[in-house]
């Protein structure tokens, strides 16, 4: 997982999220916001690294994760992010996932359909049907958990990867 820094190059605003899939999450905002948004950079991170920097800039904060673009955000990041690319040379991150073993998790405790999903994990059917059909790029770390609890595995036993 990596924590990506995002400009809206219409408003200069700057988003700090996470994402598995980076590339997949710009294109998706980039679709939300009708603008062809620029990946900055990137760190190596997770939820809890993303709410770190929503209240370290919690100051500089525009909207929800949209950030004014302040000397101290462009500083931080020109001091501790790197490409995306760099980053998963040196640390290879869940965009190889080839194969998501959760609706095969889901036959082996007979949850048939993503709505059963759903109920089992008190989540959205709408979060249910992305978990179904293998796509986390947006699922928060706190349902991946339940997933994993759900299952008695590991975050990484929910994924094949390369």
């Amino acid at each position: 997982m990596a924590v990506y820094f995002i400009k809206n190059p219409i408003t200069g605003l700057i988003k700090i999220g996470k994402s598995f899939m980076v590339k997949k999450r710009v294109k998706d905002l980039s679709k939300q916001e009708d603008s062809t948004l620029e990946l900055l950079e990137v760190i190596a991170g997770d939820g809890m690294e993303e709410r770190n920097l929503h209240f370290r800039f919690d100051h500089i904060k525009f909207h929800r994760e949209w950030f004014r673009p302040e000397s101290e955000l462009l500083e931080f990041i020109d001091e501790h992010a790197i490409p995306l690319d760099d980053l998963i040379e040196t640390r290879p991150l869940p965009e190889t996932v080839i194969f998501s073993k959760i609706k095969s998790l889901a036959e082996t405790k007979n949850l048939e359909t993503p709505q059963d999903l759903s109920h089992e994990l008190k989540i959205s059917w709408i979060t249910a049907k992305q978990l179904w059909d293998g796509d986390v790029s947006n699922t928060r770390l706190g349902t991946m958990v339940k997933v994993a609890n759900l299952f008695n595995c590991k975050l990484e036993d929910l994924f094949e990867v390369l």
